[in-house]
């Protein structure tokens, strides 16, 4: 209990089964199951016969509680998410104005992940996810970046790719946050709701914040957003060069709008993600490069690739999560993070 206001201030979020639950485990924890570890492992040392009815005990002992803490856990009631913080207005996180739109990209090491707002919705592209890391990227990074801005419902949840790890990961972001669409490159057999294909062109406008989201047959999900007076920004998180290609046609014949302010560079920036006349499409005034390696020299390769200047590529791995604020007529308001969050765990070296 003296604990429970750091828990709530920290997590925003507090254990009720733990309050119940506790009230028996921790004497039958300290006076059963510890001393019977112990005292077992110390009189096993002597005697392995004589130290086995003290196991026998514990054994039990665990058989019977750990299952029943696993079913209390899995409640509906076991927890609950509040954020205290949020309930006071003036420190609630800032919400765009109408005709304003907000795109969170954060530190997501080989992953992605966007958190886009405008004045009443929320979309999610991508969750953070890498190969095996089976939704605990989601977990760790995407939940608590959207409770931090105290968003509860996501009005589109947007996968650049249904891989194994995405879909993971988007389901683990279902369980814990109220997800109104779900939309996705390529197809997500045994999915618990209705995935629609990404690479069916759909236009829509948001609080007057215009989007719209594309792809290749068979391809990946490119999100553009933006205005039509600029700025814009373009997310092809997992295009690769055969897409790239068949998008750049697509723009030549006036199907398709590529140009953007901003663009998210593919796959970490590998110049074989994309072609030349994809770049020129796109003709981006500033790059974001996700990925674990940052460096000047990366920047540079980067910056040839989608000609501009090396200064104009924004690196996540070492300049950290950066919120980009789009307005209309206006040129980007870059907003970084690095200041407010600790390293992320994939740059952990126990080296030093």
């Amino acid at each position: 209990m003296a604990l429970l206001p750091i828990t709530l201030l920290w997590f925003a979020s507090v254990s009720l089964a733990g309050l119940l639950v506790n009230l028996l485990t921790i004497p039958v924890f300290s006076f059963v199951l510890v001393p019977a570890a112990l005292g077992g492992s110390a009189i096993g040392l002597w005697s392995v016969a004589a130290a086995r009815p003290i196991w026998w005990l514990g054994e039990r002992v665990h058989e019977v509680f750990w299952p029943a803490l696993v079913a209390v856990a899995s409640q509906p009631w076991a927890a609950i998410e509040w954020n205290p913080l949020g309930s006071v207005p003036w420190l609630r996180a800032e919400r765009p104005a109408h005709g304003e739109v907000i795109v969170t990209a954060l530190e997501a090491g080989q992953g992605a992940a966007f958190i886009i707002r405008t004045h009443q919705h929320t979309l999610v592209y991508d969750t953070s996810e890498q190969f095996v890391s089976d939704g605990r990227a989601a977990e760790r990074l995407a939940l608590p970046a959207l409770r931090s801005f105290g968003l509860k419902k996501i009005d589109l949840l947007l996968l650049s790719r249904t891989h194994a790890y995405r879909a993971a990961g988007a389901a683990r972001l279902m369980q814990s946050a109220n997800v109104v669409q779900l939309v996705g490159g390529g197809e997500w057999p045994g999915a618990a709701r209705a995935l629609e294909d990404c690479t069916l062109p759909r236009e829509w406008l948001w609080e007057g914040v215009e989007f719209t989201r594309f792809g290749e047959a068979d391809g990946s999900c490119v999100l553009r957003l933006g205005f039509k007076a600029n700025p814009t920004a373009l997310i092809p998180e997992r295009l690769d060069a055969r897409e790239a290609a068949g998008l750049a046609r697509r723009a030549q014949r006036g199907e398709l709008d590529l140009a953007a302010t901003v663009v998210i560079a593919p796959r970490r920036g590998s110049p074989a993600a994309v072609t030349p006349e994809f770049v020129r499409a796109v003709d981006p005034q500033w790059v974001l490069l996700g990925g674990r390696e940052g460096t000047a020299d990366r920047r540079q390769r980067v910056a040839s690739t989608w000609q501009v200047a090396a200064e104009r590529v924004y690196a996540t791995a070492e300049q950290g999560a950066v919120t980009i604020h789009l307005r209309a007529g206006l040129p980007p308001r870059w907003l970084r993070h690095a200041d407010l969050q600790a390293d992320p765990l994939w740059r952990y070296d126990p080296r030093h």
